[in-house]
């Protein structure tokens, strides 16, 4: 497992500042990412007079790592976040960045009241600060200036730093995964029964993965929305939006069971669209045509909310004016088809072909990579991994768009083979 000091090893930093940028955009609070000594992997850049004050002190930034390293471990020793005060007086949030139960790190955010300060407050603070700025008159003003934050915005921080660190956990946790599934994968080539055993665990880990797999693009784009809705005034459809985001994070971080109702996945799927049909405005519609008694069918985690987000990328966004996208679910005999169709610009007749020809030679790596920027194959793998070969994914072309269909055991059927 790497240490706090690799963390960049395994997150591109120009991910981070951007996504340091994109929440304090949408908030209004700094943030940083630190390691377990309170230094910045990645620090935010535009903090106020005051806090520049400080910082411009080689012992007033000594001690702002300092505030930054002791919220980050009371927060490792509670594992939740938790709300303090710096040396300086302004309210601190952090949340550990935890891998195995090992602290790796924390999320600090920062730069903001909790409440409007009185006179005890400022002489507190220059009682603290006093020894490293000139003109502590200045810095009283610059104190009462810093922004105040409700405590609901505040708690709502909480929630969502708290995600964030979790999925900052997933991606280091599912590469150390992968090299560790590689190391044994070396080891069992000659021994049939590890090999079986590996194929398991690496259609876990393959889970793991596509867990951690929200596109930075789409973080960026949503932090972009809630700023946008913030500045218009829309503070419902921003709180709506956070709620989304918030629970899509959730859902990729909670480590669900390998088999899930196909209703359960249609929350995920919902907060997705919330999103995204937030974002396009006018130039998405959604119609959903989905029977009862397929939402009980059993599906892996992560299966149908890929195929969305690839016609919503690959399929209407690239698309001049308005687009729909269809999701039907019906029961066939003694299967559950699930269809997501759009009239967006269609998927490439190569990626079409590239799939037939890896579904008939699974062996065949040049292919696999040429579909692998879409993510069809790894879905259609783990439905065949847990339901048998006769099920998985197919592509079509339409006169106008694409289609995709998910073919998996009726819930009648799946539950009498069990």
């Amino acid at each position: 497992m790497p240490d706090s000091q690799g963390l960049l090893n395994f997150i591109d930093q120009d991910t981070l500042d951007r996504f340091i940028q994109s929440f304090s955009a949408a908030t209004g609070i700094a943030v940083d990412i630190n390691d377990i000594h309170g230094y910045p992997i990645a620090a935010f850049r535009n903090y106020d007079t005051f806090c520049r004050t400080i910082r411009s002190s080689p012992h007033g930034l000594e001690r702002c790592f300092r505030s930054n390293a002791q919220v980050g471990y009371e927060a490792a020793r509670a594992n939740a976040p938790v709300i303090r005060r710096c040396h300086a007086g302004l309210t601190l949030i952090g949340a550990p960045i935890l891998i195995d139960e090992r602290y790796m790190g924390s999320i600090v955010c920062g730069q903001f009241h909790s409440q409007h300060p009185e006179e005890k407050d400022i002489h507190e603070m220059i009682a603290a600060v006093g020894d490293i700025v000139d003109f502590p008159g200045d810095l009283a003003s610059a104190f009462r200036s810093v922004e105040v934050i409700s405590p609901e915005k505040c708690h709502a921080a909480c929630d969502l730093i708290q995600l964030i660190a979790g999925y900052i956990a997933g991606i280091i946790q599912k590469a150390a995964i992968q090299d560790e599934l590689n190391r044994e994968k070396l080891k069992a080539v000659e021994d049939a029964k590890a090999r079986i055993e590996l194929e398991n665990a690496l259609r876990v880990a393959e889970l793991r993965g596509l867990q951690s797999q929200i596109r930075p693009h789409f973080l960026f784009n949503t932090f972009n929305i809630i700023t946008r809705l913030i500045t218009l005034g829309d503070t419902s459809k921003a709180l709506d939006v956070t709620y989304a985001l918030s629970g899509l994070l959730r859902y990729h971080l909670d480590q669900p069971a390998e088999l899930i109702p196909l209703r359960k996945e249609m929350v995920h799927v919902n907060n997705y669209l919330l999103v995204q049909c937030t974002r396009f405005g006018r130039r998405l519609s959604v119609h959903l045509d989905i029977h009862d008694e397929v939402l009980e069918a059993p599906i892996p985690p992560l299966t149908v909310q890929p195929l969305v987000e690839n016609a919503c990328f690959h399929g209407i966004e690239p698309k001049e004016g308005p687009g729909n996208l269809y999701i039907k679910g019906r029961i066939t005999g003694s299967k559950s088809v699930i269809e997501i169709s759009d009239d967006g610009v269609g998927i490439p007749g190569e990626i079409i072909k590239a799939f037939a020809a890896l579904k008939q030679n699974p062996e065949e790596q040049g292919v696999n990579r040429a579909i692998g920027r879409v993510g069809l194959w790894n879905v259609h793998r783990r439905l065949q991994l847990h339901f048998g070969p006769e099920f998985g994914l197919e592509l079509a072309a339409l006169p106008r768009g694409s289609k995709v269909t998910v073919t998996l055991p009726a819930p009648d059927a799946f539950h009498r083979t069990r």
